[in-house]
């Protein structure tokens, strides 16, 4: 993408990411430039920000010319917005770039808040070797605010450009926006101190910062048992916590659960603990909420580093100057100059706003440690690295390494935000929600070939459209996001014609919403079909589960585990012959998927999990915990419509249960490393007649790794004997373990009241449980 528009011909400036007259629909752009020949490029270039009658709309900014390329960060207001880019060299003629910024109000923003203690000062805590010279002048309330607004203007014109490059279209969040004092611009600060705010238009649309005040007075915030970074810490998650009640105490109805708000908040009263070595008052923590609040905190331990205003932003991200004692805490890590410890914070923030909005920990900003790249997306030239020893670099696209952005799943995961919704998107051709979750399917079916032969054939498919899919990494044709596939499918003939048996074949397909299946050995699902044939009738069904993201991605470690494999169908045979549906499921969630009750109606209730558990005295029912068991009742004549499944890297963290009379329940255990949704449904013309899945076995804990649906056609009658098969009963769990006396139904354990004492005896302690609660928070539906 390049484009110009100038008055003479030499040299030229071209801009690479924008083309002139583009609408824009984000306040903050990351305008990116180049001059040819480089040989005559300027050293800086001014930008000035006019109307269209010539009225300055923005304070002029002065940006680097590094090797002819420049990179411009441009707050653009409502409208047309002429651009003027000045070189400062006589030389060279001046260019203009034309843009319309046309907000979308029509979207939910992100918020921003800061929480303050109860009896806070007010300040920003910070250490005098540490901060910039004369720093004491701008720790105050008003400065925190300033910075965390700036900072979140960064994050917007990041991600814009990231999504951009991804070839996802310019598209980011937009912030909650009030008419107020704008503080983005340093001649902005200087009119409010001057009192000429009108005269230098201060005065105009900026984004809001929320002011909280917590019942918590500074002493229980900066209490060390609930620092994240003190590794004896008994309830890391307490602050997180204590911000949403204070969003919740606020009053404010945009802050109310059922009005799904996402806030990126800063706990203005942190403070760094010399004696302990760690910063009190500090959560690094983000969690995602589909139905109700998504949250993000942060400690305002390194807001110093952070720029105040847009004037700042390459002074800061190339600052090499290091603090008189060399080092200062960043959580987990020390580190010199200045700018490494504003992207530190700045990144590791990001992170977290990452989680707020659902993504999960992948490559780029969502794993960490990329930092030292985080400048690469606003500068043209970075300072030296004192970590590594290395040289400043030229950042040119395409050339220079970055890993401050997102995962392509990830981003893809965005798009089907509202947040990040362009009005050029289509409509969901699914519910929002399935359309957010819901995995591709990959199966083997029954099939015919063209000359009408049965076949064996490996079917995908996803109801928002598969973007890409991958043979042993490579591609069988290129990635789509305008034309994707919805459906797609091959035969065993043909995979045995490109690949040897005696190779395994990983199969990767990447839906359109950034959720992916990965089958590690192709193979193996030929020799295990997803599909069962009721012997003696032409019934099929067709099984589709979620697993832990180990398991499906077949690392070793999950390979050498014991796991209880178990199935049940919805309805029973009674012993006269009458068969009777599923009366209620019980959800059992701890920092686990503990496991799952179907009970009927005539009183049995069957362990979706293992029948037995195993300690020191033998063999015993198990029963499975949970810190608040979830109970659906199946009215008359409603169907099961699917399943959400919160699966993290080794075990599934929650589930939850739809049925047709829109009614929806379940526990979702919140803050797993790894953790992701999905939707598990039925194919199209087909209904859910029973659930089968794994649990691990005879370890600490017992949570489940999978879970999965079993499918027929919806006027497809379940013949008798399909309540004969064992592939769809939970007997043994496939390890021969079930071998002691039993009175009742070899299958089924019959309803008994919760006994308390037995889980006082399986092993863990109530220390360890206080623990994980600790880590994780229970979010129930």
């Amino acid at each position: 993408m390049e484009s110009t528009s100038q008055t003479t011909s030499a040299p030229t400036l071209l801009f690479e990411n924008v083309e002139d007259g583009e609408v824009i629909y984000q306040r903050c752009l990351i305008i990116k430039a180049r001059y040819l020949p480089v040989a005559k490029a300027p050293a800086t270039v001014t930008i000035e920000h006019k109307s269209p009658s010539g009225d300055d709309l923005y304070p002029p900014q002065t940006w680097p010319v590094a090797e002819g390329n420049t990179k411009i960060i441009a707050m653009l207001s409502p409208g047309f917005n002429t651009l003027l880019v000045q070189p400062n060299d006589h030389g060279t003629e001046s260019s203009v770039l034309n843009l319309t910024y046309v907000p979308l109000m029509q979207q939910p923003p992100l918020h921003l808040a800061i929480m303050v203690a109860d009896d806070s000062p007010l300040s920003i805590d910070y250490e005098p070797s540490n901060a910039y010279p004369n720093f004491a002048d701008n720790a105050s309330l008003d400065s925190a605010m300033s910075r965390l607004r700036m900072l979140a203007y960064m994050w917007q014109a990041m991600i814009a450009e990231d999504m951009r490059k991804k070839g996802l279209g310019r598209r980011s969040f937009r912030l909650d926006e009030q008419w107020g004092v704008d503080t983005t611009s340093a001649r902005f600060s200087h009119a409010l101190r001057d009192a000429k705010l009108w005269e230098a238009g201060a005065v105009r649309s900026t984004a809001k910062i929320h002011i909280l005040k917590s019942t918590h007075t500074t002493k229980e915030v900066r209490n060390a048992k609930i620092s994240q970074d003190n590794v004896l810490a008994r309830n890391k998650a307490r602050l997180h916590a204590w911000f949403e009640e204070a969003l919740q105490a606020s009053g404010q109805g945009i802050f109310l659960a059922s009005a799904r708000p996402i806030v990126a908040g800063l706990i203005l009263d942190s403070t760094y603990d010399h004696d302990d070595g760690f910063v009190l008052g500090h959560a690094a923590m983000g969690s995602h909420n589909a139905t109700g609040t998504s949250l993000c905190v942060f400690g305002s331990h390194l807001a110093y580093s952070w720029p105040r205003n847009v004037e700042d932003i390459t002074p800061f991200l190339v600052d090499p100057g290091r603090p008189q004692d060399g080092n200062v805490s960043t959580a987990n890590a020390t580190t010199g100059a200045m700018w490494e410890i504003c992207s530190i914070g700045q990144t590791d923030f990001l992170h977290q706003l990452g989680h707020a909005f659902g993504a999960s920990h992948m490559t780029g900003i969502m794993r960490g440690a990329c930092a030292q790249h985080w400048p690469r997306n606003f500068v043209a030239r970075t300072a030296p690295n004192h970590e590594s020893g290395e040289e400043g670099v030229v950042v040119i696209d395409g050339e220079t390494a970055n890993e401050a952005i997102w995962d392509l799943k990830n981003a893809l995961a965005f798009t089907y935000l509202p947040h990040f919704r362009l009005p050029s998107d289509r409509p969901f051709p699914v519910d929002e929600f399935v359309a957010r979750f819901a995995k591709p399917a990959i199966f083997v079916d029954e099939g015919t070939d063209e000359e009408g032969n049965h076949e064996l054939q490996l079917k995908m498919s996803s109801p928002v459209g598969i973007f890409c899919i991958l043979w042993n990494g490579e591609p069988s044709e290129p990635p789509s996001l305008t034309s994707p596939l919805f459906g797609a499918r091959t035969s065993l003939k043909q995979i045995e014609a490109n690949f040897h048996r005696d190779q395994p074949v990983r199969l990767a397909v990447l839906a359109r919403n950034g959720k992916e299946t990965i089958i590690p050995d192709v193979w193996t699902l030929f020799e295990d079909p997803c599909f069962l044939r009721i012997p003696g009738f032409d019934v099929i069904l067709h099984k589709r589960s979620v697993m832990c993201k180990d398991l499906e991605e077949g690392v070793q470690s999950m390979q050498d585990k014991r796991f209880w494999t178990w199935a049940t169908l919805l309805t029973k045979r009674m012993q006269h012959g009458t068969i009777v549906g599923v009366k209620q499921i019980d959800i059992c969630v701890t920092c686990v998927l503990e496991g799952v009750y179907v009970r009927f109606q005539d009183g049995i209730r069957v362990n979706c999990g293992p029948r037995i558990q195993k300690s020191s005295g033998g063999k015993f029912n198990k029963h499975f915990r949970g810190h608040a068991p979830q109970e659906l009742m199946i009215p008359p004549n409603q169907e099961i419509l699917g399943f959400e499944v919160a699966r993290d890297a080794q075990v599934l963290r929650g589930l939850r249960v739809r049925l047709s009379n829109g009614e929806s329940k379940g526990a979702i255990c919140r803050g797993g490393l790894f953790e992701e949704r999905c939707i598990l449904e039925p194919p199209v013309g087909e209904r859910i007649i029973g659930l089968y899945g794994r649990n691990h076995f005879g370890e600490e804990s017992d949570g489940m790794v999978e879970f999965g649906i079993i499918t027929v056609r919806k006027d497809a009658n379940l013949p008798n004997e399909v309540y004969e098969m064992p592939e769809l009963q939970n007997i043994d769990g496939g390890l021969t373990e079930a071998d002691f006396d039993r009175d009742d139904d070899p299958y089924a354990a019959p309803d008994v009241d919760y006994d308390s004492s037995e889980e006082s005896n399986s092993g863990e302690s109530e220390d360890a449980d206080l623990l994980l609660q600790a880590f994780f928070e229970l979010n129930i539906e």
